[in-house]
């Protein structure tokens, strides 16, 4: 968790305009790397999900209110749907997580 929160500098999501500053760089407007692969790890660590599987969960699939998650039978490697319960914790790495 230590190295995952000295990461520094952001994600680049499919979504983001290619912006260069003008110093010739690309930059990017996703969320800060240390906070996307802290979310992450804590994520994996609760459900024990495959990292193939955690990365098509979307939006839909967390309840934040109720520390749920539903990981599809489409992209479980067991191809059967599973509800599981994610800790206080890694719902606050979640949070700050753009959608």
């Amino acid at each position: 968790m230590e190295a995952c929160s000295n990461l520094t500098g952001r994600m680049r999501l499919e979504s983001d305009p290619k912006v260069v500053n003008r110093w010739g760089h690309a930059t990017t407007t996703g969320p800060e790397l240390s906070k996307w692969w802290t979310a992450l790890v804590l994520f994996l660590y609760d459900t024990g999900s495959r990292i193939g599987a955690a990365l098509k969960v979307t939006p839909a699939d967390i309840d934040l209110d109720r520390g749920l998650v539903t990981l599809r039978g489409d992209v479980a490697k067991t191809g059967f749907e599973q509800v599981l319960r994610i800790s206080p914790q890694t719902i606050a790495a979640i949070l700050p997580i753009p959608a």
